[in-house]
């Protein structure tokens, strides 16, 4: 029972790594799309540290967003890919759909953080329920009940995902749900690493603060980032007017802001989890498609109110 549960978890016990010990190396390919290559380094650290012991050789590839249909073009795939040497696939980052069913449909397929519909693939995520309780209920314990959220975009799953879980937190501390609290930024804006310019959306933003809005929960690390220099751009002061956090990621931003607030999950341990996912695959191939999500640890910083701890009575002399 126990070994069942911990397969299904996407770990690899010692007794269960038969196949893989006096056989041929397994080639694991780490396919990253992203405008900043070095963001894929701390996934694929976190899978190379796990490969060891698995016996598995794991191989990485680049490509920028917009050439990532060539990768499903025999003359520009890697090496590997082209000889028929990789055994599975782990994707970093979005790649467009209809391209990750193609690549599933050939490889055992794991993803990291983004979900596929159309895709026979498995995932491995941040457990984003987690992750908006528990900022939910520190900005109530600090007094702000009326909370937003920045940075959705319909066209990106874990951005979905966020504020579905970001409404089912409001739903649990018995708040109210009110979707003109939600902002809306584009898929190159959701997409980005860095923080991008207000094209619009800080007029919203505004808007809410006015109406009562003082805390912010953001879809990801860039989200919360750009909304932070907004807010200090503007002369709002974080976090005692407004309060921010990020639902994932650590952002350290500059050295004059506040550091952000954060729920977070190493790069590394999502590489490593999606390794050991991906080799559970290759042993169970007929099993279907799952999904692991990690739990986020709490990064504290200076873009949250501190709770407001309530008077203790005295009994009367």
């Amino acid at each position: 029972m126990v070994l069942e549960k911990a397969g299904e978890l996407g770990y690899v016990l010692p007794g269960l790594q038969g196949p893989f010990i006096n056989a041929r190396p397994h080639q694991i390919l780490a396919l990253a799309s992203s405008l900043l290559p070095s963001s894929d380094q701390g996934f694929v650290a976190g899978m190379s540290r796990t490969s060891i012991s698995m016996n598995l050789a794991v191989l990485s590839h680049h490509v920028a967003p917009e050439d990532c249909a060539t990768i499903l073009q025999h003359e520009r795939q890697p090496v590997a890919m082209r000889a028929g040497m990789v055994d599975g696939v782990v994707l970093i980052h979005c790649w467009p759909d209809e391209v990750a069913a193609k690549i599933a449909q050939k490889f055992p397929t794991v993803s990291i953080v983004y979900h596929y519909s159309a895709a026979d693939a498995d995932s491995v995520g941040v457990d984003d329920a987690l992750s908006a309780e528990r900022l939910v209920r520190d900005f109530l314990s600090a007094g702000q009940v009326n909370i937003g959220f920045f940075g959705f975009c319909r066209e990106v799953s874990w951005a979905r995902s966020r504020l579905a879980a970001y409404f089912e937190a409001q739903i649990v501390a018995g708040l109210p749900m009110d979707q003109r609290n939600v902002v809306t930024v584009t898929l190159p804006q959701a997409l980005s690493p860095l923080e991008f310019e207000d094209d619009g959306w800080g007029g919203k933003v505004l808007a809410r603060i006015r109406q009562g809005v003082d805390a912010w929960v953001c879809s990801s690390a860039g989200t919360a980032s750009s909304l932070l220099r907004f807010l200090i751009a503007k002369g709002v002061k974080v976090p005692r007017e407004v309060s921010l956090a990020s639902m994932s990621e650590r952002y350290e931003g500059r050295e004059q802001w506040p550091q952000l607030t954060a729920m977070h999950v190493r790069s590394e341990d999502l590489g490593a989890a999606a390794l050991r996912r991906l080799v559970n695959r290759l042993q169970t191939p007929r099993e279907m498609s799952r999904t692991v999500l990690l739990p986020p640890d709490f990064m504290p910083g200076a873009t949250m109110r501190s709770p407001i701890h309530k008077k203790k009575a005295h009994p009367p002399a």
